[in-house]
């Protein structure tokens, strides 16, 4: 017998039994190349972007409250996620979905945020994170002052890798149109920020660090999203995030 069949028994043809739809572990992509009327059909559903773009409710769905500390609340009302920490002293609180990401190799985490209460202070921050868990992971913060610091957490231990201060301007801070972004590309994490309109992504976005260090690109290997606040003394501050987009890296 050759090695191309020749001599092989050659099996009837037909239409399959069963329909794409109900291969349960077939991604969307496998469906539409299952089911491509022909060659170039397939090709295109190849070449189509692996995830399609994926926006939160905004009704915390899947998200779990961290306990934090001080005196703190994150509430989901289907528009936006409002986060507080009171007056009353330093504290922090955090949301997590502990599977938000699509791939530990490749994905795009965004956040559309507003300072509502305790813009212009340097001592609070509103920020994104994401990687493998709470000891692994990397994250953007937006301080009260418009400093913008990238960071990571390795085995534990924090980091900051660039410090931009004062980068984002007052009436941005707050006008709610403001985008923090993280995205990871195999070996390269990319921290940037941008401003939208009508809620909408910002259509260019400021790159303010690359990173491509083998143990920060590690640790933000994994499929957890997190969104917090922070205050270090007793500042009443207040964020509302009112979008928050993921998908694989290129999508946003």
């Amino acid at each position: 017998m050759g090695l191309f069949g020749v001599g092989m028994p050659v099996y009837g043809g037909g239409a399959s039994s069963v329909a794409a739809a109900d291969i349960t572990d077939s991604t969307a992509t496998g469906r539409s190349v299952l089911t491509a009327a022909n060659a170039a059909a397939a090709r295109t559903a190849i070449d189509a972007p692996q995830d399609s773009l994926a926006i939160e409710d905004m009704t915390g769905s899947g998200w779990t409250t961290l306990a934090g500390s001080g005196t703190h609340t994150e509430t989901w009302d289907g528009s936006e996620l409002a986060m507080t920490v009171d007056v009353s002293g330093a504290g922090s609180g955090a949301v997590r979905h502990a599977t938000l990401l699509p791939s530990p190799l490749s994905w795009s985490l965004a956040a559309r945020v507003a300072i509502v209460t305790g813009n212009g202070g340097s001592q609070r921050q509103v920020y994104i994170a994401a990687g493998v868990d709470a000891t692994n992971n990397v994250a953007l913060a937006l301080y009260g002052e418009g400093t913008l610091v990238a960071s990571s957490t390795v085995g534990g231990s924090y980091a900051a890798h660039a410090t931009v201060s004062t980068t984002v301007p007052s009436g941005d801070r707050t006008g709610g149109e403001l985008w923090l972004l993280i995205e990871k590309h195999g070996g390269t994490l990319t921290y940037a920020w941008g401003v939208g309109t009508g809620g909408a992504r910002p259509t260019a976005w400021t790159v303010i660090h690359v990173n491509t260090t083998t143990t920060v690109v590690s640790a933000a290997s994994g499929l957890l999203a997190q969104i917090g606040t922070v205050t270090d003394t007793g500042i009443a501050w207040a964020v509302d995030v009112r979008a928050i987009h993921s998908g694989r890296a290129g999508v946003l």
